[in-house]
């Protein structure tokens, strides 16, 4: 019979492997795209009369730019966009934040489309001129993103789930070894008994 320490080291070992492959196997595809626009806020010169100084001191203060944001990112704009990526209302995700000490926004659409840049765009078409009246006087420049933009949203990596499946793979099998290994010194030391108990009659 083997002995559990050799059992143990062989169960470890078999167990990474076999967690390694499943971890490579069950590594998930891309399901979500994504597709991201920049959005630029500026005091409108034929607005503001002319006087910009006053509107850009305004507009850094951040309160203006943080409204366009919320706005963008409105549920209410989520049926057209979701037509334009052919989807279900409940698989799309609308973002929108802005730049740290800038006037700078960026709008994101996050669906299960590839065609995430067409919703992107049925986005920005639908919703900044509702933005633009909001943040009157200051305009709304929308950077239109290129066509085929779409990225696919980032999975775990095969090598990080294999690593995953080989760590939980060997330590499953590390515990089902040493479980054995105290089953197997158990059972050797009641047939030890039981052999010393036959041999004193």
């Amino acid at each position: 019979m083997a002995k559990p320490r050799t059992v143990v080291a062989l169960l470890a070992l078999a167990g990474a492997f076999l967690g390694g492959i499943v971890g490579v196997l069950a590594a998930p595809k891309p399901t979500h795209f994504s597709a991201t626009a920049t959005v630029v806020m500026s005091p409108d010169a034929i607005k503001t009369g002319g006087e910009m100084s006053a509107f850009w001191s305004v507009l850094n203060r951040g309160q203006m730019t943080r409204q366009a944001a919320i706005l963008f990112q409105d549920p209410r704009w989520i049926p057209d966009v979701a037509a334009a990526a052919d989807v279900p209302d409940e698989d799309v995700t609308l973002q929108s934040y802005v730049l740290a000490d800038t006037m700078v926004l960026k709008v994101t659409v996050i669906t299960t489309s590839p065609a995430a840049d067409a919703a992107l765009n049925e986005l920005l078409i639908t919703a900044a001129p509702a933005v633009e009246a909001l943040v009157q006087p200051f305009a709304v420049e929308v950077l239109w993103p290129l066509p085929n933009s779409a990225k696919t949203v980032p999975v775990p990596p095969k090598s990080q789930l294999g690593a995953a499946g080989i760590l939980w793979g060997g330590l499953a099998a590390f515990v089902v070894g040493a479980a054995y290994g105290r089953w197997n010194r158990h059972t050797s030391k009641h047939s030890a008994a039981a052999i010393i108990a036959r041999s004193g009659r």
